[in-house]
């Protein structure tokens, strides 16, 4: 079962993800395609597909010819379901939102993993199985010129010839707002001052799902079928559309970062010799904020 992000690369499609310098990371299956650049990595699997990786690569955004996601759905006695693993000739399928309630996924003897979802194994052949292509389309890069320009404009510090009593109050409400929110992010409790994480308590405070207050970004810290800790960050285009994955890795190391309090890193191993997927996050332990999407908060 094919699942996830792919691009394609000089006319052939690989499963891909895009690195925190900008770069894409493709993985072949079958051919290692040396021709191309590959450099061969220890095998390994992709829970969610049962695909076996064998090289490794990265290359510019700018040589990719087309980037999306392909997202698997299940019909399953007359409701759709979003596919998450397979497993020889079984399925596991997961309750959207969308499609109906708790009453019907226990009538259907689904079991429920967490508030509001619902999970279950299926054969196949029961189900209706098709495929969903969304294109990927990068987010326009803000200059900090244009930036720094848009917040003069909002906070009414240029606004020589249409200054007026309203776009001041708005100015004024929207910078009490956003210190409001800084304010109560940076603010640790005093019951908490000592409780920063450390290589011990990381695994066990961390452990859980982080969610964003609209639920459009989900960072997920779960121990596989071999107990070891993994990391998965999900994301939602919109409120109400269907969750995808960005990456699923496994932990490698913790590290606490001496620029700023409450502040860490952690590598993730993408299985590529002498390459990890670094990501730096703050948390004070019930609020999380990371450098892979900026202003988004996470809640436990």
């Amino acid at each position: 079962m094919r699942k996830g992000e792919y691009s394609v690369y000089k006319g052939i499609t690989f499963s891909s993800s895009k690195s925190e310098n900008g770069k894409i990371i493709l993985r072949t299956t079958g051919e290692l395609h040396e021709e191309l650049g590959f450099k061969k990595c220890e095998p390994f699997i992709n829970r969610q597909t049962n695909e076996l990786y064998i090289g490794l690569m990265e290359v510019d955004l700018e040589d990719i010819t087309e980037r999306y996601r392909l997202e698997v759905y299940a019909y399953y006695r007359g409701y759709k379901f979003y596919v998450i693993l397979e497993k020889d000739n079984m399925i596991r399928i997961v309750s959207l939102d969308s499609e109906g309630d708790y009453r019907d996924w226990n009538n259907l003897g689904m079991e429920q993993v967490n508030k509001g979802e619902f999970e279950k194994w299926i054969n196949k052949s029961e189900a209706e199985i098709i495929e969903e292509k969304i294109p990927i389309v990068e987010k326009p890069v803000v200059k900090e010129k244009e930036r720094f320009k848009f917040l003069k404009n909002y906070l009414g510090l240029n606004i020589k010839k249409e200054t007026n009593r309203k776009k001041i109050i708005i100015a004024i409400l929207i910078a009490v707002i956003m210190a409001i929110m800084i304010t109560d992010f940076c603010y640790v409790p005093q019951n908490m001052q000592n409780s920063k994480l450390t290589e011990e308590s990381f695994q066990e405070e961390m452990l859980g799902t982080w969610k964003s207050i609209d639920g459009k970004y989900k960072m997920k810290f779960y121990n596989d079928e071999d107990g070891k800790l993994r990391v998965a960050y999900s994301k939602k285009d919109k409120v109400f559309s269907e969750e995808y994955t960005e990456f699923d890795y496994a932990f490698a190391r913790f590290k606490e970062l001496e620029d700023s309090d409450y502040s860490y890193k952690m590598d993730l191993d993408i299985h590529m010799e002498g390459m990890k997927y670094s990501v730096k996050f703050s948390t004070n332990g019930k609020k999380l904020v990371s450098n892979l999407d900026e202003g988004v908060v996470l809640y436990k």
